[in-house]
C-alpha cells in the first residue's frame, strides 16, 4: 500500500485529494473576483463631439465610466481579469477583460494614460478620452 503525504493511498487519500482540487479552484476564482481597474482610471471618460457635457443622452455610446470593478459603457460590463502596469510615464497598463453582456472571451486592451487624455487601444484601433469633471461625474451616476 502506497502513501501520499502520510495517508493510505487505499482508501482515504482520494477525498482529500477532490478537496485539495476544490480548494484550488476557488482560490482561483477570488484571485480574479479582486482584481481592480488602477485608481488613476477611475472616473467618467468621453470622447464625443461635445465630452462630458450633460445634455447628452442617456443612451449616447460615447461616455464610459472606469470604476474599481470594470469599465460601464454603451451596452458592455467589461470586468478585468488581469491587470498589468507596464509603463510609469506615461502610465500604460495592459488589462485584460471578460465582457458580462458578450459571449464568453477575453479581451486584451492597452490604456495609456497622460494627463486627462486616455487612449484604449486593441492594436487595430484607438479611441482617446477626456476625464470629465467630477462634479458631471457625480450628477451622472446619481441617474
Amino acid at each position: 500500500m502506497r502513501h501520499l503525504l502520510g495517508i493510505s493511498m487505499r482508501y482515504s487519500c482520494w477525498p482529500i485529494l477532490l478537496m485539495l482540487g476544490a480548494l484550488t479552484l476557488s482560490s482561483t476564482t477570488v484571485a480574479a473576483d479582486a482584481v481592480r481597474m488602477p485608481k488613476a482610471l477611475r472616473g467618467m471618460w468621453d470622447w464625443g463631439p461635445t465630452a462630458c457635457r450633460l445634455e447628452l443622452s442617456p443612451d449616447t455610446q460615447s461616455p464610459i465610466w472606469i470604476e474599481a470593478k470594470g469599465v460601464r459603457g454603451y451596452e458592455s460590463n467589461d470586468v478585468p481579469v488581469k491587470v498589468t502596469r507596464v509603463h510609469i510615464k506615461p502610465s500604460i497598463w495592459v488589462i485584460e477583460s471578460v465582457d458580462e453582456a458578450l459571449a464568453p472571451g477575453v479581451e486584451t486592451l492597452v490604456y495609456v494614460l497622460a494627463g486627462d487624455t486616455l487612449a484604449i487601444t486593441d492594436g487595430r484601433r484607438s479611441t482617446d478620452y477626456h476625464r470629465c469633471e467630477e462634479a458631471v461625474t457625480a450628477e451622472r451616476s446619481s441617474r
